[in-house]
């Protein structure tokens, strides 16, 4: 599994979320509660970029048609079975951001 420079946490406070690209992949970066979670930049409904929605505590919610994700887990609240494609995420004690989209979690 190859970790790519995705961002620095500095760029990603808290309660925040942010729209990148590591190795051609779109991932989308969350931080919430302490915690960094990198999922495919795309809702499972149609395939929009979440980077375009918003933050909501734990909900990451699309703008087009309000899907709602658990921020963390990218489980679907609005259909429990649509479920946003996960990637591994290192943070490194200088505050540098690796994502691994060479193999879904």
């Amino acid at each position: 599994m190859a970790f790519e420079f995705a961002a620095r946490l500095d760029e990603l406070p808290s309660g925040t979320m942010r729209g990148v690209v590591v190795d051609g992949q779109k991932v989308l970066l969350i931080h919430v509660d302490g915690m960094i979670a990198a999922f495919e930049d795309r809702c499972a409904h149609m395939g929009v970029p979440l980077s375009n929605g918003f933050l909501e505590a734990r909900s990451l919610v699309c703008f087009m048609h309000g899907w709602e994700y658990d921020a963390l887990t990218g489980q679907g609240v609005n259909d429990p079975n649509a479920c946003l494609q996960s990637f591994a995420v290192r943070v490194d004690e200088d505050g540098s951001i690796y994502v691994s989209v060479d193999g879904a979690e």
